[in-house]
């Protein structure tokens, strides 16, 4: 069984336009595993074949062969992606790769490194032996976009973005029919997996909601729903997040904005409320977890406003 490894990456990488094949991906996000929380610069990863095959699903004794090709392959590959000055940056994933005898070095390109090192904020966590388990290429990054939202249980894409990130060429699936079939719900066929026991092997799961424009599907909602993966059970994602949304709306409109930016104040009164709508919720806001932030969500709206 696969050791529990995360894979770490800027929301900016996760949403940036790129096509890889499944593999390619693998083995992207095999390396990316590799970072560390502590690295200030990207470092020479030195990965055996052995760990590579299992994770990327070839066998051992073609190990070798199969990912010069890839990386040989991967070398050219390009992403585009946004600056944190909001400048479109066009660049190449891997700048050099030498096969030994038993493993592969790889160093990612310099360029890289504001998206995968010292990050502090907007970034996604996914599990690699996830990642690893699906077999079709759109699924790992559309995983990985809902994977991003999981908190508030929903995520809309124009149906043009989504397949831009996706790295869809204008004239594949022209017919959202198509895309449907061979991306969507291929996509939620693996996510939806069980294996031997009867557990998920996918943490989340989704259904589509279509938003026409006259005839024309122009937009998808996607509702992310937890895959409880211990008992093979589901569960809308962020449905606590949204109760407390809710509480939270009702509890601030009668509140003056003068006092709403007194969050202290406005906090222990909010606490005292919840407690009397629903005390069940107070271990979910004390947790301090991503359903919490939800909650905190009009104050940093305040803070915002008020730069305090």
């Amino acid at each position: 069984m696969l050791k529990k490894t995360m894979v770490v990456q800027s929301n900016s990488l996760v949403e940036a336009r790129y096509r890889l094949t499944n593999l390619e991906q693998r083995l992207i996000f095999s390396l990316i595993s590799k970072i560390r929380a502590e690295d200030d610069a990207l470092h020479e990863y030195d990965i055996s074949l052995k760990e590579l095959s299992q994770l990327m699903g070839i066998d051992l004794a073609d190990a070798y062969k199969e990912l010069v090709g890839i990386t040989k392959h991967l070398m050219s590959r390009v992403l585009s992606i946004r600056s944190a000055q909001g400048n479109l940056v066009h660049i190449h994933w891997l700048c050099r790769a030498e096969h030994k005898q038993g493993s592969v070095v790889l160093s990612f390109m310099p360029d890289l490194k504001p998206y995968l090192l010292q990050l502090k904020s907007e970034f996604t966590i996914c599990d690699l032996a996830i990642i690893t388990g699906f077999g079709g290429k759109y699924t790992i990054r559309l995983y990985m976009l809902l994977r991003q939202y999981t908190s508030i249980g929903w995520r809309g894409f124009e149906l043009k973005e989504l397949r831009e990130i996706l790295g869809i060429e204008k004239d594949e699936y022209r017919e959202y029919k198509r895309f449907s079939q061979r991306v969507l719900a291929q996509a939620k066929k693996e996510m939806e997996a069980i294996d031997e026991t009867g557990r998920n092997k996918c943490d989340l799961t989704f259904e589509v909601e279509t938003i026409r424009e006259g005839r024309k599907i122009t937009r998808l909602k996607f509702i992310i729903i937890k895959n409880n993966m211990r008992y093979g059970k589901k569960s809308k994602a962020g449905n606590v997040g949204k109760s407390l949304q809710k509480i939270a709306d009702s509890a601030i409109k009668p509140q003056p904005i003068a006092r709403q930016s007194n969050f202290p104040e406005y906090w222990d009164e909010f606490l005292k409320y919840i407690e009397k709508k629903d005390p069940g919720l107070l271990p979910i806001i004390a947790s301090d977890g991503p359903e919490c932030m939800l909650v905190k969500a009009p104050y940093t709206a305040w803070k915002r406003e008020f730069k305090q």
